[in-house]
């Protein structure tokens, strides 16, 4: 019978690194178990990644945690977000067998005057998102934004997925 709890997959996965004489060290990889471990029941896999976790690997944790909680983080993905959500639209048409040419340049044309709107009102566009979404909230991670942000992370990435939807 195949075990499915956290600690039968923390088993199953030591029996086999053992058998392939590899070293749990030289691994890395993330994994869930089902939702039990979403709701503070820590065990199995989970439990064994966090009792043997060395002091450098916690170290380099708290602080990617702390960087992913600052505004500056916050807003760059927001930005990734917007910009891929519109191109995966193109990308999935482009795969599309039966597209015509027309559809395809519309839908390229649309999200050029998005990422056009966007590169001029998204920094703006996405503040206003975290406020509405912080309301409900206790503490909001907007620091402001100032204009290095916007020069050298901004624009330049806008106009790149603007060029390239040109091309």
């Amino acid at each position: 019978m195949l075990k499915t709890t956290g600690k039968g997959l923390t088993e199953v996965l030591l029996d086999h690194l053992q058998k392939h004489s590899l070293s749990l060290s030289d691994c890395r990889g993330q994994s869930y178990d089902n939702g039990s471990n979403m709701m503070g029941h820590k065990q199995g896999v989970q439990m064994f990644a966090i009792e043997k976790g060395d002091s450098e690997t916690m170290s380099t944790a708290k602080s990617l945690h702390g960087e992913m909680k600052t505004w500056s983080f916050l807003l760059c993905t927001m930005t990734w977000y917007n910009v891929l959500y519109q191109i995966n639209h193109v990308t999935k048409l482009l795969q599309s067998p039966n597209i015509s040419m027309e559809t395809l340049r519309s839908a390229i044309e649309g999200v050029k005057d998005y990422l056009e709107d966007f590169r001029e009102n998204g920094i703006a566009s996405c503040q206003t998102d975290h406020v509405k979404h912080v309301k409900k909230k206790r503490q909001s991670l907007y620091e402001g934004t100032d204009e290095t942000f916007r020069r050298d992370f901004f624009l330049p990435m806008v106009d790149t997925a603007l060029r390239s939807l040109s091309d």
